[in-house]
């Protein structure tokens, strides 16, 4: 069997699965579950360490894989603000990145 690859995944399942606030481990986080056909299924973690930076449990999965399992998190929430909104921002700010 050939994995199919990253963009040509298909998701059966992704899910906000838990969440957590600060303990001696860390300073909070959440934990996304996921199942994909031809390929798995798992966990991505991603946490507040101690030091205030993020961390990510992967499963040594690639960034890439990270990247596609929020993109699959985000197209499963219903947006509060409705989808015109997220319309709105893309008009306003013309395709160009925000300066912080």
């Amino acid at each position: 069997m050939t994995l199919p690859s990253i963009k040509d995944m298909e998701f059966r399942y992704c899910t906000l699965s838990e969440c957590w606030g600060p303990h001696e481990g860390n300073n909070g986080g959440f934990m996304v579950s996921w199942g994909v056909e031809n390929f798995g299924f798992g966990t991505t973690t991603f946490y507040i360490k101690k030091d205030g930076t993020l961390g990510c449990d992967n499963e040594c999965c690639s960034r890439e894989f990270v990247d596609r399992v929020l993109t699959e998190l985000a197209k499963r929430a219903t947006l509060a603000d409705g989808p015109d909104k997220e319309a709105l921002v893309e008009e306003t700010n013309h395709g160009k990145e925000f300066e912080f």
